[in-house]
């Protein structure tokens, strides 16, 4: 399953609920993006219970949702797009197909091919008396970025309860750094992953406006889709948790050469997808992605530096989600 690393928290006393006051009320909006994602199931969870949802809905014909409710408690929330019946996906890379069967670029991909596939990201939610907005996009980057996040959760149990919203967005940038890392890419400082709104490759007008970051990341978000297998949600699955593995192994750990080697091959394919997206006539990119295009090949060509995954997840382990200036590791319970 894509959120493997989830999954397995689910039973850990680390994400017992002590809280029984009323929340704020949110309206969640955003857009389900691996190509578009059109009636798909949107859910929302509380970090607490990652297995029972607070909300659901599904998304549009255009790939967006909206979630709005009174909810029980504020803090950390997961939301999943996952594949349904009725489910359908814009193809966003020259063949989302197979070489007997293909489903060219700006097709329609059937539900029966997206069997299995399932997007995340996660949020913050404030405690506050005035109702609020949060827009967030769920891809493949938001993805790995989600599950890197709930991989360090386990190894350093942070105090998760105390969690405050700069805390959390601290959390999310060092995440990011993570994620970048991963892929051989390099962005700023400040870059935020789980917030960014990626383009839809099959709309020039948004492809146009879109900055150098933004640029990129759908680019690779796009290249997700087959670059490791013919099946959509194989392909994704293999990736994510390729990427999740060798950001959460050390060096020191018997398993850490074979993730390395693993997430080398992997990301090999993935960004010479990278590459070949970016070259797609009927994709009109902005002047700011040609910097992002030129990230993308340095990285098909160069691979990536295991020493900066580390070193970046390392960093990202030590940020202290309430805010306070410490690190992680302070106030949560093993599971």
């Amino acid at each position: 399953m894509l959120l493997g690393a989830s999954v397995t928290l689910t039973g850990c006393d680390f994400f017992d609920n002590d809280s029984n006051s009323s929340g704020p009320e949110v309206s969640f909006t955003g857009s389900a993006l691996k190509g578009v994602l059109a009636n798909a199931t949107v859910s929302l969870f509380h970090y607490t219970d990652i297995s029972t949802a607070v909300l659901t809905t599904t998304t549009d014909e255009n790939g967006d949702y909206e979630l709005s409710g009174e909810l029980d408690d504020a803090g950390i929330y997961l939301i999943t797009i996952t594949a349904n019946d009725n489910t359908t996906m814009i193809c966003d890379v020259e063949n989302c197909g197979t070489d007997d069967n293909p489903i060219a670029f700006g097709a329609t991909v059937p539900s029966s091919a997206l069997v299995g596939v399932e997007l995340s990201n996660v949020t913050f939610v404030a405690d506050t008396e005035e109702e609020v907005t949060i827009d967030t996009q769920v891809n493949a980057i938001t993805s790995i970025a989600t599950d890197i996040m709930i991989a360090n959760f386990e190894a350093t149990s942070p105090d998760l309860a105390n969690t405050t919203a700069a805390g959390f967005a601290s959390l999310q940038i060092s995440t990011s750094q993570v994620v970048a890392s991963v892929f051989g890419i390099e962005v700023s400082n400040d870059t935020n992953v789980f917030t960014l709104e990626l383009p839809n490759l099959n709309d020039n007008t948004e492809t146009t406006a879109a900055g150098a970051v933004e640029s990129g990341f759908a680019i690779i978000n796009a290249a997700v889709t087959t670059a490791a297998d013919d099946n959509i949600a194989e392909s994704i699955a293999t990736i994510v948790n390729a990427a999740v593995t060798i950001a959460a192994t050390d060096s020191t750990d018997d398993g850490y050469e074979a993730a390395a080697n693993v997430w080398i091959e992997v990301q090999d394919e993935l960004m010479d997808e990278a590459v070949t997206v970016s070259q797609n006539p009927e994709i009109t990119l902005s002047a700011e992605a040609e910097e992002a295009v030129d990230e993308i090949e340095d990285a098909a060509n160069e691979g990536v530096d295991l020493e900066e995954i580390e070193e970046t997840n390392d960093k990202s382990k030590e940020t202290d989600p309430t805010g306070t200036g410490g690190t992680g590791g302070t106030g949560g319970t093993g599971g």
